[in-house]
C-alpha cells in the first residue's frame, strides 16, 4: 500500500511540475500565508462545493511540507495518550489550466506512535459511534499509518454554469506491540458533485455527496495458550465482556449528504450561507460474521450544519465575520439475537431491536477577523478573536434505569500574528490565547449493583470531567521564509516552528504540543 501511494506522490509531483513551469512566467509569488489569503480571499474554499475553487484569485499555489510533532502530558480523553509522535508528509495544489478549468490536487502520508494506550482497539474512538472493542492490557504502544488523496476540478461551460467535484480517498492501517494485538485495517471513498448558478450580483450552490467506508479489527496472538478477556463498549461505559483468544470485528460506514450555497454582492460587501444535511449509519458485525451482533449495535447519525460568511473589503483591509452552528443527533442501536445452526450453517436471528444510547450535540462558532495589507501587496497583520458555544447531551438506557449526563461549555481565544519582509526574507511570529469554562454539568448515576457490573464508570467519568474542566490553553509559533528569486519555480521556503500548551484551571496535568514544519512553495 505504500508503495502505491509513494508512486502517485511522485505523479502529483510530476504533474505539478510540468504545469507550474509552464506557468513560471507569473509575477505572482506564493509565501506561506498565501493559503490562508487564498481562504480569506475566495469563501467558497471553506465550503462543501468543489466548483467554488474556481473563483480562486491565484491561478497557481502549490506546497510539499514535511512535519514531526510531539505530544506528552497527563490532560488527554482516556483513550488518548501520554506520549506520541507524528511525522507527516503533503503535497497539495491549485492551477487555473486556463481561463475555465481549475485543479486541485492533495495527497498526505501520516505516522502516528502513541505509548501507553488504554481501553482501545478502534482506529478512531472518537467520531461518534460508542461500539467500541477493547482489551485490558495497558502500557502498549500504538502505531497508526494514514494515507489520504484529494482531487477536485471545477468547469465553466457558460457564462452562468459552473460544475465541480470531489473525490477522495484514504486508507490507514494500524497495529499494538504486545498480545494481544489488535491490527486496524481502514478504509474509505467519498464522491460528491457539486453546480454553481451565477450572475454579476448572486451565485447560487449546491452539492450532494456519498461517503462509504469499512474498518477491520483483527486480533492476534502470539502465545497461543493464553485467553484475553475482551470489552465491547455500548455507550456510557457499559460493555459486554468475552474471554477468548482471538476476536475480530467488522465495521462499515455510509453516509449521503447535500448542501446549499447562496453568496450575495452589496458594493464591498460580501455574504455566503451554506446549509449542510448529512444522513449516516455505522453497522458493526462480530468476529467478522455477517449480521452477528450478539455484543454489537448500530449508530445512526443525522447531521445538519449551517454558516454565514461576510466579507467586507474596504481600501486596504478585510473584516470577516464568520458564523457556524453545527447539530448532531444520533442513537444506538442494539440486538436480541438468537443463534440458529443447521450443519455446517450458523445463522444469527434478530428477535428485537432496541434503541439503547442517544447523543445530541449543538456546537456554535463566532469569529471576527481583521487583515491588513502590507505595501508589497503580500499580507501585513492579522487579528482573530473567536467565541465557542458548546452543549453536549447523552442518556443509555439500562430499563428501568436511565443513565444520563449533560454538559454546557463556552470559550474564547484571540489570534495575533504580523508578518515581516526584509531583503529576501520573511518572518511572521504568531500569539494565540484561548479559555474555555464549563457553564452547567449535570450527571445522573445509578448504583444499583446488578447493573453496575456491567459498567465500567471510571472511563466515562474520565471523559467527562475532561470535557467540564475549566481550561486554558496558550500558543505561540514563527514561520521564516526566504524567497531566492533565481531558482526556477520555487517562491519560498520556509520553516515553522509551534507549541501548544493546555492546562486545566484546577489541576496539575497539563499536556503540550511541540510542531515543527519545513516545506517548499511554488
Amino acid at each position: 500500500m505504500f508503495r502505491f501511494f509513494v508512486k502517485i506522490l511522485f505523479l502529483l509531483i510530476t504533474m505539478l511540475h510540468t504545469t507550474l513551469s509552464s506557468a513560471s512566467d507569473s509575477t505572482r509569488w506564493n509565501t506561506f500565508n498565501s493559503k490562508l489569503q487564498l481562504h480569506n480571499t475566495n469563501r467558497w474554499l471553506t465550503t462543501a462545493n468543489a466548483a467554488g475553487i474556481f473563483f480562486n484569485t491565484n491561478p497557481r499555489y502549490t506546497s510539499f511540507e514535511g512535519s514531526y510533532e510531539l505530544m506528552n502530558g497527563a490532560f488527554h480523553k482516556v483513550h488518548d495518550t501520554d506520549n506520541g509522535n507524528l511525522t507527516k508528509i503533503k503535497a497539495e495544489g491549485y492551477n487555473s489550466i486556463n481561463d475555465r478549468l481549475v485543479l486541485y490536487g492533495n495527497f498526505s502520508y501520516q505516522k502516528t506512535n502513541k505509548d501507553s494506550i488504554r481501553w482501545n482497539a478502534t482506529y478512531d474512538p472518537y467520531k461518534g459511534s460508542p461500539y467500541i472493542i477493547a482489551d485490558t492490557l495497558t502500557g502498549a504502544s500504538y502505531t497508526y499509518e494514514d494515507y489520504n488523496l484529494q482531487g477536485k476540478a471545477a468547469f465553466q461551460f457558460s457564462d452562468s454554469w459552473i460544475i465541480g467535484g470531489n473525490i477522495s480517498y484514504y486508507a490507514a492501517i494500524a497495529a499494538k506491540a504486545l498480545d494481544p494485538r489488535p491490527e486496524n485495517t481502514v478504509n474509505g471513498i467519498d464522491i460528491s458533485p457539486s453546480l454553481i448558478y451565477q450572475t454579476s450580483s448572486l451565485k447560487i450552490g449546491f452539492n450532494i455527496g456519498i461517503h462509504t467506508s469499512k474498518e477491520v479489527i483483527d486480533y492476534k496472538v502470539e502465545k497461543t495458550n493464553f485467553n484475553y478477556s475482551y470489552f465491547y463498549f455500548k455507550g456510557f461505559g457499559f460493555y459486554t465482556r468475552a474471554i477468548d483468544q482471538q476476536t475480530s470485528r467488522y465495521q462499515s460506514q455510509n453516509n449521503l449528504y447535500a448542501a446549499l450555497q447562496i453568496e450575495n454582492q452589496f458594493n464591498d460587501l460580501k455574504s455566503l450561507t451554506e446549509i449542510q444535511f448529512n444522513k449516516g449509519i455505522q453497522q458493526t458485525d462480530d468476529e467478522r460474521v455477517k449480521n452477528k451482533k450478539l455484543y454489537a449495535g448500530d449508530w445512526e447519525s443525522t447531521n445538519a450544519d449551517f454558516s454565514q460568511h461576510f466579507k467586507w473589503t474596504p481600501n486596504k483591509v478585510t473584516h470577516l465575520l464568520d458564523f457556524k452552528a453545527d447539530f448532531l443527533s444520533g442513537k444506538g442501536i442494539e440486538y436480541t439475537q438468537n443463534k440458529k445452526e443447521s450443519g455446517d450453517l450458523t445463522e444469527y436471528i434478530t428477535i428485537a431491536k432496541n434503541k439503547k444510547y442517544t447523543q445530541k450535540k449543538l456546537d456554535g462558532k463566532l469569529d471576527y477577523t481583521f487583515l491588513k495589507k502590507h505595501k508589497n501587496g503580500f499580507q501585513n497583520w492579522m487579528i482573530k478573536i473567536t467565541t465557542l458555544a458548546s452543549h453536549h447531551a447523552e442518556k443509555y438506557y439500562y430499563i428501568p434505569e436511565i443513565f444520563s449526563m449533560s454538559y454546557f461549555n463556552l470559550g474564547t481565544s484571540a489570534m495575533f500574528h504580523k508578518n515581516f519582509y526584509p531583503g529576501k526574507f520573511h518572518f511572521c511570529p504568531t500569539i494565540k490565547g484561548q479559555y474555555f469554562k464549563n457553564i452547567n454539568k449535570k450527571l445522573v448515576l445509578h448504583n444499583d449493583p446488578e447493573i453496575t457490573k456491567y459498567q465500567q464508570i471510571d472511563l466515562f467519568l474520565a471523559d467527562f470531567n475532561y470535557n467540564t474542566t475549566d481550561v486554558f490553553q496558550s500558543e505561540a509559533n514563527l514561520k521564516i521564509g526566504y524567497s531566492h528569486g533565481d531558482i526556477k519555480s520555487i517562491d519560498q521556503v520556509y520553516v515553522d516552528i509551534g507549541a501548544v500548551y493546555t492546562k486545566p484551571t484546577k489541576t496539575n496535568q497539563k499536556y503540550l504540543n511541540i510542531t515543527f514544519k519545513l516545506g517548499v512553495l511554488f
